[in-house]
């Protein structure tokens, strides 16, 4: 077995902390004649995160007689590292034509990290008359580093020949958010390529703009489905109700399944009560084995309020699919009318599904007392009840689950989307019971790192100051995720704490935070030195 693989497999099952003691002997792995062991090197020093392997992975990547294969290995470890030291080092390698193509592209990318305004002319010149194979990087970039400067180039871009520039210019283009790109948007939803199209709706629905509005409507006839369904998601997200008759039509005509699904979904989204009556018929139609548009019926029925619905979804409590019966649950909940409160104890006595949680849910909301108790049982069955019950739980709002979740949060030990829901209750509560064990989540850093982030945001959102300590120390660890530390800086924003302020300004040193420190110090009334 080769060196190479068999050190990624000791990556993948032992913990990082096994390796960093020895970052020193790390570091000088980078000079070992053996090229694979200088590739592992560097592979390590990337998980690890630490700024003192910055200058001699720049060494690495400027060594011209170095391995390309190394030295691209050294260009993704620096983007990871997100220290400005690489930035003009990087620059320098993106902007050499007689440079290696892939390490040129991994120098696009990394630069992304760095959030540095300087590289964006660089990436603007690769992307208007680079190859290819840099350009998609170059375009893919300009978005991440938030510069409007990049808005007319990446526009040109969208007339690219290669689906791959074109596709990364559309995403930038939505990331970017300047209505000077809804037009040439607009146009990219009749290019040739489905995919081009479909990417050209989902960012459209971004940018926020009306213009679009005729356009998407007009995609409900694409003749690719997938790009139908993000024109009917697009719609919904742009609430335009110029929207529901053409929604409804395809929600009634439409022979997708998934694009349907997406129209239901969407028509809830509208509160258009126009659609109440097809929303009816598609929740109790038989449309196979699956019932996904049934399904986003119920929910659109709950979230537009018309008590018609309240006796087809009874009916549709008695249906095949368990989502579809735990969506009609929920949805007579917020319809809030007495006629559902038989059905839904018949649910709750005789159910065998998620469906029980929904219905204990809706009926507490009709004050049923006894029902919250099964709420809380539904944390200790299987692991698909939990994550349900939470999300009831958090969204009832009633100060007598803090206690359980707790406890669900300490024993639970399975899957991360289940702790994340859980931690979304306890945010959802607002309660200061919730804020040591939403602490102990923050910092365990063998958490999934959604449930990390949901920990951070939800103690900026309780706003109790025992946060802030725990919150900096995280923002102070250089080798701690970047996710983690935008959300933990976002919390201290909401927290308001003076104590806050120099840890941000620290933080304005790394560039890959750089951009969101300037917000959160905005916040706490920070202003920046005069020159």
């Amino acid at each position: 077995m080769k060196l190479a693989a068999l050190i990624t497999i000791l990556l993948t099952v032992f913990p990082m902390s096994v390796f960093a003691d020895d970052v020193d002997k790390w570091i000088q792995d980078f000079n070992d004649p053996n090229p694979a062991v200088r590739e592992v090197a560097l592979k390590v020093i990337m998980e690890l995160k630490d700024p003192r392997a910055v200058e001699p992975l720049i060494q690495v990547l400027t060594d011209k007689n170095e391995d390309s294969d190394v030295r691209k290995n050294a260009t993704d470890a620096l983007g990871f590292l997100c220290d400005t030291r690489a930035v003009e080092p990087l620059i320098q390698v993106l902007k050499d034509k007689n440079e290696d193509s892939d390490v040129r592209e991994s120098a696009a990318l990394s630069l992304s990290n760095l959030h540095d305004n300087s590289a964006v002319e660089p990436l603007i010149q690769v992307l208007n008359d680079g190859p290819d194979s840099i350009q998609w990087a170059a375009a893919y970039s300009l978005g991440y580093l938030g510069d409007t400067r990049a808005v007319e180039p990446l526009i040109q871009a969208l007339k690219d020949k290669d689906p791959e520039v074109q596709e990364s210019a559309i995403l930038s283009l939505g990331i970017l958010g300047d209505t000077r790109a809804v037009d040439p948007l607009i146009q990219a939803l009749s290019d040739q390529k489905s995919h081009v199209r479909w990417l050209a709706a989902l960012c459209l629905s971004s940018l926020n703009d009306t213009r679009a509005v005729g356009p998407l409507i007009n995609a409900l006839s694409d003749q690719d489905p997938e790009v139908r369904g993000i024109a009917a998601k697009a719609l919904g997200d742009l609430g335009d109700t110029r929207a529901a008759g053409p929604l409804i039509q395809t929600l009634t005509d439409e022979d997708d399944s998934g694009v349907r699904y997406r129209a239901a979904e969407a028509l809830g989204d509208l509160g258009d009560t126009r659609a109440v009556d097809p929303l009816i018929q598609a929740v109790l139609e038989d449309e196979g084995e699956f019932g996904t548009v049934r399904e986003s019926a119920a929910c659109s029925l709950g979230k537009l309020g018309d008590t018609r619905a309240v006796e087809p979804l009874i009916q549709a409590l008695k249906d095949k699919d368990s989502e579809v019966r735990s969506e009609a649950a929920r949805a007579l909940g917020q319809l809030n009318d007495t006629r559902a409160i038989d059905p839904l104890s018949s649910v709750l006595k005789n159910g065998d599904g998620t469906d029980v949680v929904w219905a204990s849910y809706s009926l507490v909301k009709f004050g049923h007392a006894e029902s919250f108790d099964s709420l809380l049982d539904a944390l200790k069955k299987d692991v698909y009840y939990r994550g349900e019950a939470a999300k009831a739980l958090g969204d009832l709002g009633d100060a007598r689950a803090v206690e359980p979740l707790i406890q669900a949060l300490t024993n639970e030990t399975s899957l991360g989307f289940v702790r994340e829901d859980i931690v979304e209750a306890l945010g959802e509560l607002n309660d200061t019971r919730a804020v040591e064990p939403l602490i102990q989540a923050l910092k365990d850093k063998d958490e999934d790192n959604d449930v990390r982030n949901s920990a951070a945001c939800y103690l900026g959102k309780i706003g109790d100051t025992r946060a802030v300590e725990p919150l900096i120390s995280v923002l102070t660890d250089e080798g701690e995720f970047k996710s983690v530390r935008v959300s933990v800086m976002e919390a201290l924003g909401k927290l308001n704490d003076t104590r806050a302020v120099e840890p941000l300004i620290q933080a304005l040193n790394h560039s890959c935070v750089r951009a969101y420190a300037i917000e959160t110090l905005i916040k706490l009334g920070w202003q920046a030195p005069q020159t």
